[in-house]
């Protein structure tokens, strides 16, 4: 859809990510706190820091 689309931009959101000229980056709206009230939320949370593991230090150790 060309309504949806974007071009000649430096800094783009793109699967819950920021990329732009400097590099890749966690969208700020994405990580704030997330507070699991069941076990489908905590289910929820780990997937989510699952995708972000890269920019998460000691993830391992962490999760």
């Amino acid at each position: 859809d060309i309504k949806k689309s974007e071009f000649a931009v430096t800094r783009m959101k793109f699967l819950g990510l920021i990329i732009s000229i400097e590099g890749i980056q966690k969208d700020p709206e994405k990580v704030t706190a997330l507070v699991p009230t069941s076990v489908k939320s905590l289910q929820f949370f780990l997937e989510f820091c699952n995708f972000y593991r890269a920019f998460l230090r000691d993830y391992r150790r962490i999760i």
